[in-house]
C-alpha cells in the first residue's frame, strides 16, 4: 500500500510541474526502469548491496522549482516504489517560511542468506514562520521505526547470539525566536519518546526546555552578553525511574 502512496504522490508532483510549467522556471530529471540483481554468495559481507530491491523503479531527481511569487520548491524522490526509498522535499519564501520534509528506508543484512536483517524507516518534518518582523516561530516532528533480528558477537563465548529490534522513536520540538538589533532571544521545547515493542520492554522518555539569549552592549563593539538555561527530564517508564538536570 505504501508503495502505491508513494508513487501516486511522485505522479502528482509531475503533474504539477506539467501544469505550473508556464507560471514559474524550473527543472527537474525523471528516471523510470527496472532493477533486476543476480548476486551469490554471503549476503552480509557486500555492504552496497544491503539496501538493493528488484523490481519496478520510479525516481525524480534534481527538482526545482520557483513560483512567479518567489516561493521555492525543492526535491529529490528516490526509488519511489521500493522498499529503500529516500524521498527530500522542501520548499521556502525568504523573509516569511521554510518547510522541509524526508521520508528513507534502509535495510542491513546480518547472514548469508538475508534471513537476519533490520530496517528502519525514518519520516518527518521540519517547518519555520516568520509571523512578524522580528518574531520566528519553528518545529518538528519526527519518527523512526526499526525492526528486524541481528547477530552479534559476544567475545567471552567467541560465538554469535541473535537479538531481536522492535521500537519505535518519536520526537518533536517548537519554539519561538525574537530578534531585534541588540540581540535575540530564544525559547525551545523539545520531546522525544522510545517505544520498545520487544518481549521485555524498556521505555523512556525525555522532555528539554531551553532559553538561550544573546545581545551587545549599546555604543560598546566589541562587548556580548550571552547565556542560557536548560531544563531537562529523562524517564524510563517501565520501572519508573527519573533522573532531572538543571543547566545554566
Amino acid at each position: 500500500m505504501k508503495k502505491i502512496v508513494y508513487t501516486i504522490l511522485t505522479l502528482l508532483l509531475m503533474l504539477t510541474l506539467a501544469v505550473v510549467a508556464n507560471a514559474g522556471e524550473g527543472t527537474t530529471n525523471i528516471k523510470a526502469g527496472y532493477i533486476a540483481t543476480d548476486e551469490t554468495g554471503n549476503s552480509s559481507v557486500n555492504q552496497e548491496t544491503y539496501n538493493i530491491y528488484d523490481g519496478f523503479n520510479l525516481s525524480i531527481t534534481d527538482f526545482s522549482y520557483t513560483t512567479s511569487s518567489g516561493i521555492l520548491f525543492n526535491a529529490d524522490f528516490l526509488n519511489t516504489t521500493l522498499d529503500n526509498r529516500n524521498l527530500h522535499f522542501s520548499s521556502s519564501k525568504p523573509g516569511l517560511f521554510s518547510l522541509s520534509a524526508y521520508n528513507n528506508k534502509y535495510r542491513r543484512n546480518y547472514n548469508y542468506d538475508n534471513s537476519y536483517n533490520t530496517t528502519r524507516d525514518s519520516y518527518g518534518f521540519q517547518t519555520s514562520i516568520i509571523a512578524a518582523k522580528n518574531v520566528r516561530f519553528f518545529g518538528g516532528y519526527n519518527v523512526t521505526d526499526k525492526s528486524g533480528t541481528t547477530l552479534q558477537q559476544i567475545d567471552i563465548m567467541n560465538d554469535t547470539s541473535l537479538f531481536l529490534t522492535d521500537y519505535r522513536q518519536t520526537a518533536y520540538k517548537f519554539g519561538v525566536q525574537g530578534f531585534s538589533s541588540l540581540g535575540n532571544l530564544r525559547v525551545d521545547y523539545r520531546k522525544s519518546d522510545f517505544d520498545d515493542k520487544t518481549v521485555n520492554p524498556i521505555d523512556r522518555e525525555s522532555n528539554q526546555l531551553t532559553i538561550s539569549a544573546f545581545s551587545k552592549i549599546p555604543k560598546e563593539i566589541n562587548i556580548h552578553l550571552s547565556g542560557g538555561y536548560i531544563y531537562r527530564t529523562d524517564k524510563e517508564t517501565t520501572y519508573n525511574t527519573e533522573t532531572k538536570t538543571n543547566q545554566f
